[in-house]
């Protein structure tokens, strides 16, 4: 952004103004206004609100009922990681099983069965 702040001595003002090269060949605005412009269009800005703003526009079962919904949703959102855990679980079982099947030495089948 470029800025700039002039005070024309006369009504037909004929000015330049040097853009970065990365403005060329783009859609660039213009302004003109005086500070005393800026000053009367002033923004209302509401200040911001503190949570004891809000106490009482819940109602209590409303608020209950809300602090359930959360609980359930967290519990959700474990959900993912305790089914990974459990399948975790299961597949070192299995590991272990499996070494229980191991291939047998076949040279070595005689002396066992």
């Amino acid at each position: 952004m470029v800025q700039t702040t002039v005070i024309p001595e006369k009504a037909n003002l004929d000015m330049s103004v040097l853009l970065p090269d990365n403005y060329v060949g783009r859609q660039v605005h213009v302004l003109f206004y005086t500070d005393n412009e800026v000053n009367n269009t002033t923004v209302s800005v509401t200040p911001k609100k503190k949570p004891s703003d809000f106490f009482g526009t819940v109602s209590l079962e409303e608020g209950e009922k809300f602090q359930e919904y959360i609980a359930q949703s967290r519990k959700e959102w474990d959900k993912p990681k305790l089914l990974a855990d459990e399948y975790r679980e299961a597949a070192s079982e299995n590991i272990e099983r499996s070494k229980e099947f191991a291939p047998i030495d076949l040279d070595d089948w005689d002396n066992k069965y």
